[in-house]
């Protein structure tokens, strides 16, 4: 077993080269695998230079230079084997599926609406696509999804003096429930009340941005924190869970029975079983 980690936070905008050379410096100290970023501001035309930067995979998906825009990167030198990618077309959702050792991962990055009528839509069609490009049925296939969600699960313990009321939409229930998801922070820290997003005032804070696990996957998790950053105006939400990445080695020879329902290789293995039993009868006559 060996332990990987998992960071997601909203930058605040990455399309200034020094804020960026502080945030990348930032995740590399924290030695991050995954690393999920909202509100990139990025474009086609700097995807070589952030890749140049970061030294290691890049997905991206992007919104326009002043809104929106997700990003997943990945250590450089890493062992995972990645099988697909998927992005949509307003820099809110970049998804990758991919194995680490034995196990399969959906690895989601998304960055919701503020607007509850457009969030309510998001995570209706976040699932809708889900089901369409993976299959979320495979029991040996763990979902991660992260990013900021821009509204609450719980009012009362995830918002400080914040007096508008968060709805939680009723499609992003639907998607717990449906792909069986955990808030893996509030499971493990119950009544806790910490917050990833505070305003310039420092008056107003709430718990926007979450790592949603599978069920099947939280006996795996070894942390999972708050920690405040170098730049934005958001807080990182990070997750340490263990693989197991060893690799199988020669192992035995096993015959395969499924050839005893054939007749010719059965035939033939009589066949040579004949042939032996004649030659060693001939050696003996010889004697």
């Amino acid at each position: 077993m060996t332990s990987l980690l998992l960071i997601t936070q909203n930058c605040n905008g990455l399309r200034n080269k020094m804020k960026r050379q502080i945030c990348f410096s930032w995740l590399k100290q924290q030695k991050a695998d995954f690393i999920l970023v909202q509100e990139t501001h990025w474009s086609n035309d700097i995807e070589n230079i952030i890749r140049k930067e970061w030294r290691g995979l890049t997905f991206f998906s992007h919104g326009s230079q002043n809104a929106r825009g997700v990003a997943i990167l990945i250590k450089y030198k890493c062992e995972f084997k990645i099988s697909s990618e998927y992005k949509d077309q307003n820099g809110r959702v970049i998804i990758i599926e991919c194995r680490v050792g034995e196990q399969k991962f959906i690895i989601v990055n998304i960055y919701a609406p503020n607007i509850h009528i457009k969030r309510e839509m998001f995570f209706k069609n976040l699932y809708k696509m889900l089901l369409q490009k993976f299959n979320l049925s495979d029991l040996q296939t763990h979902l991660v999804i992260g990013g900021d969600f821009n509204c609450v699960f719980n009012p009362k313990l995830d918002t400080f003096n914040v007096k508008s009321i968060y709805k939680t939409p009723n499609s992003l229930k639907y998607l717990l429930k449906q792909c069986r998801l955990i808030d893996i922070w509030r499971k493990i820290h119950t009544y806790k009340m910490q917050y990833t997003w505070r305003n310039k005032y420092l008056k107003v804070a709430s718990r926007i941005d979450f790592v949603l696990i599978s069920k099947d996957l939280k006996n795996r998790i070894l942390k999972t924190d708050i920690k405040p950053v170098v730049c934005g105006d958001h807080n990182a939400v990070t997750m340490v869970f263990k693989v197991d990445i060893t690799k199988s080695g020669p192992g035995f020879w096993k015959f395969n029975t499924s050839l005893l329902t054939k007749s010719e290789y059965c035939d033939e293995v009589r066949e040579i079983i004949i042939d032996i039993r004649k030659e060693k009868n001939e050696s003996c006559m010889s004697w």
